[in-house]
């Protein structure tokens, strides 16, 4: 291109296009550049709190676990406390309880197989004098003496079964009767100090007539004596209000809930050592002996 057309109004339009495009790309770029620089300058602000508010979590997530630890660590101390207060109180009523213990059981009568005295047939039947003693601590409520009788049977087997005479079991039904009569207010018992004895009282005892009726069935198992499970049951007047725990007992009492039981049994029979007929015979107090039959024979609580 010559002078002339450069200095020309046509020439000099065309030779500034080229100028005006680069200035645009210029200025594009410095746009980007300018976006660039504005996130850059804006990243500082924000990762900051991020960060914050990622490291709140974490604390308060810390925090929280602490505080679960806390809780199940109280929870287990609690417990261990409570346990130790009932250990606590266990000890002192064990020693604090009140201890009815039979001190005296003898003969009072003879051994008779009759209607004597009763309206529904004949039966065994025979009275005996009993003392009792509180050797605890403190007094005894509802103090009830019970016992029954039945022929003592061998064990041996039958249908698949093992029958015969079963001494815990027997010592057990004679608990069982007067502290279902406690509970339902059918007999309230006596109250016993510590240190007192219970004057000395009769009891007349019928024969359990389906034991007998058994003991015929198998009358080669018969020993010949006859046994006497004796139960004294009792409560005490310690300890009403038991910590931390609900009553051993759910039926009320004006007296404490802990129902406690001395249960012995005795065996009945001649001096001569034959057995008695179970036929049915009438036998003299003094021809009589009463002794217990050893193992399994008695146990308190």
């Amino acid at each position: 291109m010559d002078d002339d057309d450069k200095t020309s109004p046509k020439g000099r339009s065309r030779y500034i296009e080229p100028k005006r495009f680069i200035s645009l790309v210029e200025q594009l770029h410095r746009q980007i550049q300018q976006r660039r620089t504005d996130a850059h300058h804006e990243e500082p602000h924000e990762a900051p709190l991020v960060r914050e508010t990622r490291r709140l979590y974490w604390v308060t997530g810390v925090l929280a676990f602490i505080g679960a630890c806390s809780f199940g660590a109280a929870l287990l101390q609690w417990d261990a406390m409570r346990g130790q207060l009932n250990a606590f109180q266990d000890s002192v009523a064990l020693d604090q309880r009140p201890w009815i213990g039979l001190e005296n059981l003898s003969i009072a009568g003879p051994l008779a197989y009759d209607a004597k005295g009763w309206k529904h047939g004949k039966r065994w039947h025979i009275t005996l004098a009993y003392r009792l003693k509180n050797y605890g601590k403190t007094p005894a409520a509802h103090v009830v003496f019970w016992m029954h009788m039945l022929p003592i049977v061998l064990h041996y087997q039958g249908g698949g079964k093992l029958h015969g005479t079963f001494i815990g079991d027997e010592l057990n039904a004679a608990c069982t009767w007067p502290e279902n009569s406690t509970e339902m207010s059918i007999d309230s018992g006596q109250l016993v100090f510590p240190g007192d004895e219970w004057p000395q009282k009769t009891f007349e005892i019928n024969g359990d007539q389906n034991a007998f009726d058994e003991a015929k069935i198998a009358e080669a198992k018969y020993s010949g004596i006859f046994l006497l499970p004796v139960c004294i049951t009792y409560r005490s007047t310690f300890g009403h209000f038991a910590l931390f725990r609900k009553p051993s007992v759910s039926y009320p009492s004006f007296f404490g809930n802990d129902q406690y039981r001395t249960a012995e049994g005795y065996r009945l029979g001649k001096k001569s050592r034959a057995a008695i007929n179970l036929a049915g015979e009438t036998i003299s107090g003094n021809d009589l002996t009463l002794g217990q039959p050893g193992f399994q024979a008695s146990y308190a609580r």
